[in-house]
């Protein structure tokens, strides 16, 4: 069945790299001989920011509810074509906007008017590129998963390699920088780029609305754990998402009889999700749940014991820079849920963020194979309740104005229209 799974998925990658080709070139003519529109977007009394990605990025919507909640902004969203994305609680945007290539987001930003500020981001950057040098307005990119600091200059894939130029253009040519971590100040080294834009540093912190109390639905006899967030399938590379290719930890974890609970995120197809839903017929302590809404994640998890961030240098080819220097929603995910976090020893920065707003258990990849005695050994009713109390400090009400403020400042620096 794996296989039937696995052939099919390889299947409907080719039809849709087919499909790519094929819109673009159709895209491309269109752009050249369709007549230009004047598409205006703004909203009297309102500032209107543009947001731009290419996979839809789950922290938007709950940083674009703050802030309209702190000012009177009218968001729009431009989000290429793919599937449906209602789970990612885009009822916050005033109007979504979708394009299928290159040639058609030219065209979206060629014909949009009215809006002050545009704000990215993405680990695919032509989509950031493309809005730098055709937006009317500054441009803020919101940094994280950068390739550079992935890979370096040699990444395992010809279109990372290709995106590598876009990447470094879109950190020497936007007008700020927002650093989800310090990734992208290694980003900016590893490019060599020495004159750098306006930065500030913010982490995506917790949404106060998804902050919940709940105590574990399981006793001291069973241990649950959660992951949320991508995983990937028996095909994919090795080199690229090792840590995210799940089998051998669940393997590892079903030994012990340990409850491994899997949230996949929406952007994970369902061939693979079909993937793990069929290993799990294989043991009674996986269990793989349906994608569930930001704004109800946190309540889903709190139920369980703890939550699991198991990157590990043994298990995948990037730089060790990504792990020591990057972030992750799913950390704030499980923040949010009260759950303290088993993180891995790698993931210097996340650790330490955990660590501020909860509590970290720290593990290297051996200790994979012994978790259960290490957990039963904790006193976990004072861990839980640490993990709440330092939670205060990462509410994402207080640090809003921050943000606000920055973006503010941008738009003020720039003239009305950069481009007509």
């Amino acid at each position: 069945m794996a296989i039937r799974i696995i052939l099919a998925h390889h299947i409907r990658k080719n039809i849709n790299r087919v499909r790519i080709i094929f819109n673009a070139i159709v895209d491309c003519i269109i752009y050249y001989i369709a007549p230009r529109k004047n598409i205006n977007i703004s909203k009297d009394g309102y500032q209107t920011y543009l947001f731009l990605c290419h996979d839809l990025a789950p922290h938007f919507p709950r940083m674009v509810k703050w802030i309209c909640r702190n000012k009177k902004l009218n968001p729009v969203l431009l989000v290429v074509q793919r599937g449906n994305i209602s789970e990612y609680n885009i009822e916050y945007f005033s109007k979504v906007i979708t394009y299928r290539s290159i040639w058609q987001l030219r065209q979206r930003l060629r014909d949009l008017k009215g809006y002050d500020l545009l704000y990215t981001t993405g680990a695919v950057a032509w989509p950031m590129r493309v809005g730098i040098e055709k937006s009317i307005a500054p441009v803020i990119c919101d940094v994280k998963d950068t390739y550079i600091v992935n890979y370096g200059f040699n990444p395992p894939q010809l279109y990372m390699k290709l995106d590598l130029k876009n990447e470094k253009y879109t950190l020497e040519h936007s007008h700020g920088i927002v650093s989800q971590s310090i990734e992208a100040w290694f980003a900016y080294r590893f490019y060599g780029i020495q004159k750098r834009p306006p930065s500030l540093f913010f982490p995506l912190y917790c949404d106060d609305d998804y902050c919940v109390t709940n105590e574990t639905k399981y006793g001291n006899s069973e241990v649950h754990l959660v992951y949320v967030g991508a995983i990937y399938g028996s095909s994919a590379s090795k080199a690229h998402f090792g840590n995210e290719i799940l089998f051998n930890v669940i393997d590892r974890f079903s030994a012990q009889s340990i409850h491994f609970h899997i949230y996949p995120s929406p952007s994970i197809r369902q061939a693979v999700i079909q993937e793990y839903k069929a290993y799990a017929l294989k043991t009674p302590f996986l269990h793989i749940h349906d994608v569930v809404s930001q704004d109800a994640l946190a309540g889903e998890i709190s139920q369980y014991h703890f939550g699991l961030i198991p990157f590990f240098n043994e298990r995948t080819k990037r730089l060790t820079a990504k792990r020591e220097r990057s972030t992750t929603l799913k950390m704030f995910n499980y923040l949010e849920a009260g759950l303290p976090v088993i993180v891995s020893n790698h993931c210097h920065f996340q650790k330490w963020l955990i660590s501020r707003y909860g509590h970290a258990i720290g593990i290297e990849e051996q200790d994979l194979d012994r978790l259960r005695s290490m957990i039963e050994s904790l006193d976990y009713a004072n861990l839980r309740k640490e993990a709440l109390q330092k939670r205060q400090q990462a509410l994402l009400s207080h640090h809003i104005p921050r943000l606000i403020t920055f973006c503010d400042a941008i738009v003020g620096a720039s003239p009305k229209y950069l481009k007509t």
